[in-house]
């Protein structure tokens, strides 16, 4: 299967600027043959604080339309970011589409980002998110969820690749490339991180670093680059032959785990 990883420099909270750009991005990852292309996180309008004034009805979003007749007009999977809002409350979501425009998969970001303040406006989804695309199963993560790794050790068990996308500043990019590494390497999935390029309407810089890593933690270099797209290719049978070859996860000893972390909530 081959995906395109796009490099977004987004218009901050700019959605026409930014739809824009992504129609473009996927013109060309359909020439290109992708079978996916993966927006980052917030995708029309950078990771902002500004949940009210860019959210959009979860029953009636111009913004999932515009994704899913995109999807449907280059005959190619999308992946892509955007505050919904639903009974007055507002979730950071990812969207999967298939190559007819039909919704594969909605997930609501678990962990908000309290540092920066998302989570005084942004509620935390409750529940894992995963999509079947060309016989491939996905799981979705957004941004901050990678630091957290016992939602990516449930999804792996579920999962032949798992996705992230992200605002991710390049003042912590290292983390940023070290954690998709690592969460590949412990879970054995493949793993794809897709974050923006740019400076945002915070001054918050970003580096380039949309990346992918096998199911042992190497890092997959792109078939091809494009401006704003990096191509790469993963086959869903290396998943099982790496489990078959060292069957780390076989070991996992999750009733201990969980009887562990009941004892250190008082329960």
């Amino acid at each position: 299967m081959k995906i395109a990883l796009s490099a977004m420099d987004q218009a901050w909270e700019d959605k026409q600027a930014n739809l824009m750009t992504c129609r473009k991005l996927a013109a060309r990852a359909a020439a290109l043959g992708a079978d996916l292309l993966i927006f980052p996180e917030m995708t029309l309008t950078g990771f902002t604080s500004n949940a009210a004034g860019v959210a959009e009805d979860s029953d009636a979003s111009a913004s999932m339309k515009s994704f899913s007749e995109m999807a449907r007009e280059h005959r190619i999977g999308v992946i892509a970011g955007m505050v919904l809002a639903s009974k007055g409350r507002f979730e950071n979501c990812a969207l999967a589409y298939d190559r007819n425009g039909a919704q594969l998969c909605r997930y609501a970001k678990i962990h908000p980002f309290s540092l920066s303040g998302e989570a005084r406006d942004i509620r935390g989804g409750d529940a894992l998110a995963t999509f079947e695309h060309e016989g491939t199963r996905f799981g979705l993560t957004i941004c901050y969820d990678l630091r957290f790794p016992i939602i990516w050790q449930a999804l792996g068990d579920q999962c032949d690749c798992i996705v992230n996308i992200a605002n991710w500043p390049a003042r912590r990019v290292r983390h940023w490339t070290a954690l998709l590494m690592a969460r590949a390497i412990e879970n054995q999935v493949y793993v794809i991180g897709v974050n923006r390029v740019g400076v945002d309407g915070n001054g918050l810089t970003y580096a380039e670093s949309s990346l992918a890593f096998s199911p042992d933690g190497i890092e997959i270099i792109p078939s091809e680059a494009d401006e704003g797209l990096r191509i790469i290719e993963i086959e869903k049978r290396a998943v099982k032959e790496i489990r078959d070859a060292f069957p780390v996860r076989r070991d996992r000893r999750h009733n201990l785990y969980d009887e562990l972390l009941m004892k250190r909530a008082g329960t």
